[in-house]
Formats: structure tokens, sequence, C-alpha cells
């Protein structure tokens, strides 16, 4: 079974379902279930948050959730953490080479980004964009590492297509479609992807995530 190409949204259960034609009872053993291949994730305006402005298949310590104002000139998502640094990560320990790419830009506040291989809250990569310019970092034991930085002074607040891919111990960051940074680091090998805001409200849309998964039987 392939999970649809455009199904613009996030798998969150798997399972078998057993149909049939007529009552009656069956007994179904299954010996075993293997997965594997490309996980892709393509959001054009973003993560999409329900009634309730939950984010289902999200991981996130967010304080503001919501869709595109009535200025927007695109749909799009606002997310915002009002004090610190916020995640909102999906994807599990199965990926490993991992892309991700995102219109992305501060609303108001101090830093928007991207996440790799998220492990936790004090363990991922991240390109981080901000005032002073672009950083590749790997967050580990409570503080940034920084492993490669860039001025920048273009505007924050102006949307650019920021992307962050890790294939095996490479990771580099992309602006505008222009490698940037680049680095060597293999202290990550797997985990989730999604997008960081420092005490800031983001806009994002055009999001796409795509994960070389690890096989598995079960």
């Amino acid at each position: 079974y392939a999970i649809p190409a455009d199904l613009d949204a996030i798998v969150v259960d798997l399972g078998l379902r057993v149909e049939g034609d007529a009552r009656g009872e069956a007994t179904v053993r299954v010996a075993s279930v293997d997965f594997g291949g490309r996980a892709v994730v393509d959001l054009p305006a973003g993560p999409e948050h329900d009634a309730w402005k939950r984010l289902s298949g999200w991981l996130h310590d967010l304080d503001t959730i919501r869709g595109a104002f009535s200025d927007d000139r695109v749909p799009q998502a606002h997310l915002g953490r009002n004090r610190g640094r916020a995640l909102c990560v999906t994807g599990t320990r199965d990926w490993q080479d991992v892309s991700i790419e995102a219109v992305i830009g501060i609303h108001g506040g101090d830093a928007c980004g991207l996440v790799v291989r998220s492990q936790g809250r004090e363990r991922y990569y991240a390109a981080i964009r901000d005032r002073a310019g672009l950083r590749l970092i790997r967050r580990h034991d409570g503080r940034d590492h920084v492993l490669a930085s860039v001025v920048d002074d273009s505007p924050v607040t102006e949307p650019c297509r920021l992307a962050l891919r890790a294939v095996e111990s490479r990771i580099e960051v992309a602006r505008d479609g222009v490698v940037l940074l680049s680095a060597e680091d293999s202290t990550f090998s797997d985990g989730g992807a999604g997008l960081l805001m420092e005490q800031a409200l983001i806009d994002v849309h055009s999001l796409r995530i795509e994960a070389a998964l690890r096989p598995l039987v079960y």
C-alpha cells in the first residue's frame, strides 16, 4: 500500500482493516508488517489546525496557532511563542536522511527557523534566521553549538524560502535556492522535522518535508 502523494496531511496512525461479505467469525494472524520508502509531507498553507486550534500529528509548545490574516496574500499559518524558544515538529526516529523547506518569515519577534533530526526539546539541528543573519546549530546538552553562520542584512519580516537538508553527516542550509551554510556533524542520525520560533509570531506556507525511512519489520 502506498500513501497517496497528494494527501496534504500528517499520518497519525497506521493499522490494518479486515472486511467480509457476510457475518461470521474468523481468526486473522499477522506474521509481520514492514514499511519503508520515503515520507513526504506537502502542506501548501503550512500546518493546518482544527476548530479547537489543535495540530494533529505535530508535537509543539506553541502559544498561538492560527490561519491567515485578512491582509495575507496567500493562505498560510501563523504560529507563535510568547517567551523563549518553541518547536513544532512531526515525524519519528524512523526518519533518517531528511529535507525540509518552507516560505517563512517573522511577523513579529526575534527568530524563526527549521529543524531536522529532532529527538526532543534539547536534541536537534536547526537553521535559525534572525536580525544578525543565518545560523546552523546543533542543540545539545542544553545549549546551541554553532556549526556555521553567515551575516544577512535582509529584513527578517520579509518571508524567504528557507531549506534545511541532512544527508548522512552532511547538513546544508539554503536561502531562496542558494546554499549558504554547510557542515559535517554525526551527532544525530535520525529524528523528526519541523519549525522553530523564538519569542516570535511567524508566518509559514509552502511547507514540504521529505524523509528516507529506516526499513522496519514488526
